[in-house]
């Protein structure tokens, strides 16, 4: 008999998941704690209708917008664009100052098509912003992020729970690995299951979409440690779910999953509580200083299942292994630190992504699982 369980999630660090999407400079602005969106194209419509609707005044306007959007590698946000083309467009008609700057508040007003409370004020803008994943203007978490979070749980906990790191442990992820990098898809459930993913018990669990019952955003730069040597390496902006956000779902553990996995009921949290505490144990001997403020489970850019849960399986054990021989040999046949996936080298993990937080350097997703059969 299947069973339904109430999840409630609560974001410990700012949480990021992508869509995928990056809105350009001007594309957005902020002001007294609020972002503001304004689609390029929209943009561009209303500054095509600025003075007339003549071809060849259109015409004139396009080359100004274009020109502008190639200058200072877009280092503007949607009102400085804005009122940059403004000033040009109308410089060449003279243009009274009032009438300059009424335009220009018109036509920003008329842009924005959605705004988000920020619980604080973003240090910069005008550049690329990562955009989290939303339904109807608003976050939410994929039932599928939240999936993969658990399995990667999973798969660590039954590989420390049921296997001591031998020969033949040794022997079995060597040949899954060689055989999966071949295209690109590793799977664990061979080395647990002796079967491959399709019909894996691990899997047979459903997770709802879970809304957010209440949210806040925050504009923070996403930085990264131990990348090419260099502490503090920025990479990018990004639109996060501030701590303190609520979200609500389901999950449905089916009969399967309760009959095969190896995880009873009672260690569903359990499972996912102890695995998490070793990946951020983990993470605190390599680099020591990144805060997880209480969060039971990672979601959003923290690399993949097979990478994290086999690799801090192999670093957890190393000292089972009779020679570390065994265990470099092992990593060269998993191709850890050399492939693209990333990986597990003579340091796991190599790099690691944070954010600096009401002054704390915090790693994002961390959030706080609770659960309650219905």
């Amino acid at each position: 008999m299947n069973k339904k369980i109430k999840i409630r999630l609560t974001v410990k660090t700012p949480l990021l998941i992508s869509s995928g999407d990056k809105l350009l400079g001007i594309e957005y602005f902020t002001k007294d704690n609020y972002l503001y969106l304004t689609p390029v194209e929209r943009i561009i419509d209303l500054l095509l209708k600025f003075d007339n609707d003549k071809i060849r005044e259109q015409e004139k306007i396009l080359e100004i917008i274009e020109k502008s959007m190639k200058q200072e590698g877009r280092n503007y946000d949607a009102k400085q664009f804005i009122k940059k083309v403004i000033l040009q467009i109308s410089d060449k008609k003279n243009k009274e100052a009032a009438t300059k700057e009424k335009a220009e508040n018109k036509i920003t007003e008329k842009a924005i098509i959605k705004s988000f409370k920020l619980s604080e004020q973003p240090s910069r803008s005008g550049v690329e912003l990562d955009f989290p994943i939303m339904s109807n203007n608003e976050p939410y978490i994929p039932g599928s992020s939240l999936k993969g979070a658990i399995k990667t749980a999973f798969y660590y906990y039954l590989l420390k729970k049921n296997r001591g790191v031998s020969e033949e442990l040794i022997d079995e992820l060597r040949r899954i690995v060689e055989y999966n990098l071949k295209d690109k898809t590793p799977n664990l459930d061979k080395v647990i299951y002796n079967e491959n993913g399709f019909n894996s018990p691990i899997a047979e669990f459903i997770v709802r979409d879970l809304k957010f019952k209440n949210f806040q955003m925050v504009i923070l730069d996403n930085q990264r440690e131990g990348m090419q040597n260099k502490r503090g390496s920025k990479l990018d902006i990004g639109l996060y779910i501030a701590p303190g956000s609520i979200a609500e779902g389901e999950i449905i553990l089916k009969k399967e999953f309760l009959e095969k996995s190896g995880i009873t009921e009672n260690e569903f949290i359990t499972a996912i509580k102890e695995s998490y505490s070793d990946f951020k144990k983990m993470i605190n001997q390599r680099f020591g200083d990144i805060e997880f403020n209480g969060g039971d489970l990672q979601l959003g850019k923290h690399g993949d299942y097979f990478t994290k849960s086999i690799g801090t399986f192999l670093i957890e054990k190393a000292k089972d292994f009779k020679d570390n021989k065994d265990l470099i040999r092992l990593r060269k046949t998993l191709k850890f630190g050399k492939s693209p996936r990333g990986g597990c080298g003579n340091k796991f993990p190599k790099t690691i992504s944070y954010v600096m937080y009401k002054n704390k350097k915090v790693q994002p997703g961390w959030v706080k699982i609770e659960m309650e059969e219905e």
